[in-house]
């Protein structure tokens, strides 16, 4: 690993990785602030979802892996814009946290028995909480490409900047 996918790994890691686990956590109480907890006591697949196991061990894990190959990824991409590679960053991190989210659901759902004997239970338990996912992913990618995955981007630029500037003064 060179010095720069370090850095882009540990930048990704310090400010991605504590903003990832943020929205973890942001996503069930904004759930929970929108809809009544009843909700959730009918809704099959939220039990295992909202295990705390599952937030405490899983999710985690899971984030330091993403954030480690996109910092490498990150800090490898020869991007002039620092905006776009803001954005290509965000759209990969969120598009992998929003896959782990619906596997994780839609296990739950396995392994909890989807209820079929209504037709508002299958429009409730599979596709309200998957439009909710949906939404929150496209907020979650606009939002920290504006804001964190620019620094994280910004930070990285400016460390291949310093990097080629030594090489450039040492070669000659």
């Amino acid at each position: 690993m060179t010095s720069l996918e370090k850095t882009g790994v540990k930048y990704s890691l310090a400010i991605g990785f504590p903003v990832a686990l943020f929205y973890t956590i942001a996503l069930p109480s904004l759930l929970v602030a929108i809809f009544s907890l009843s909700f959730f006591s009918t809704n099959q697949g939220l039990g295992i979802f909202f295990n705390p196991l599952i937030f405490a061990i899983v999710m985690p894990i899971a984030y330091f892996f993403i954030f480690f190959r996109s910092g490498i990824r990150i800090a490898s991409t020869n991007e002039n814009s620092i905006l776009k590679r803001s954005y290509r960053f965000s759209l990969s991190t969120n598009f992998k946290i929003f896959l782990i989210h619906i596997a994780i659901y839609i296990g739950s759902l396995l392994v909890n028995g989807i209820s079929v004997t209504v037709h508002a239970t299958i429009l409730s338990t599979l596709l309200f909480p998957i439009i909710i996912f949906i939404a929150f992913f496209i907020l979650s990618t606009i939002f920290t490409t504006f804001t964190t995955n620019l620094i994280i981007s910004k930070l990285v630029s400016n460390h291949r900047n310093k990097l080629e500037r030594l090489k450039l003064t040492t070669t000659t």
